[in-house]
């Protein structure tokens, strides 16, 4: 079932970084000067991406002007006491 709006980046995000750490895992083991530049070139910016995906899921799905400024609750009167 495909997913849309914040729930959909987050998991295209984690995707994305599982993506990239799994991607980076054989480049750990092979020794040769090679697996530096796909380590650079293929695992980092997915890795990245993944990062700026999930922050920006963070910021989606909102609208109007107003819409980033939290909502400040007004103070309540207190109920007044009875003179005596």
């Amino acid at each position: 079932m495909p997913r849309s709006g914040a729930a959909g980046r987050l998991r295209l995000a984690g995707l994305l970084i599982a993506t990239g750490l799994l991607s980076a895992l054989p480049t750990l083991f092979w020794t040769h000067p090679v697996s530096f530049f796909l380590f650079a070139g293929a695992c980092g910016p997915l890795v990245v991406a993944g990062m700026l995906t999930y922050l920006w899921s963070g910021m989606g799905d909102r609208e109007g002007p107003d819409a980033g400024r939290a909502q400040t609750a007004r103070p309540r009167a207190l109920p007044s006491s009875p003179e005596r």
